[in-house]
């Protein structure tokens, strides 16, 4: 397991130690295609120590990590696209399938 790898394997492991609640990976594939849509989306290196990977460049947050996040508690992991959420849609109808 690589630096990034054993970063995010750590960090999803202590959100969900944490309670937070993660999307499937049906849901994260979809997050993911609208950032890589998205022109802040590029090269990001999370605290600006860790090596480069695929993320937003606007939270310095790596795709493979907060993409997959869904809740801490009440605090919902979003978008933080200055023009609003980019996932707001996408999350509201995977909710929605999961309330079925």
């Amino acid at each position: 397991m690589n630096v990034v790898e054993r970063f995010i394997f750590d960090n999803i492991g202590d959100f969900v130690r944490n309670g937070g609640e993660c999307v499937s990976q049906e849901h994260f594939e979809a997050r993911k295609r609208i950032c890589e849509d998205c022109s802040f989306f590029g090269k990001v290196r999370p605290f600006g120590i860790l090596p480069a990977a695929d993320g937003c460049t606007i939270c310095k947050c790596y795709i493979e990590t907060k993409g997959r996040m869904l809740n801490l508690g009440l605090e919902e992991i979003t978008c933080p696209h200055k023009n609003g959420n980019k996932w707001a849609q996408i999350d509201k109808d995977f909710k929605k399938l999961k309330l079925k």
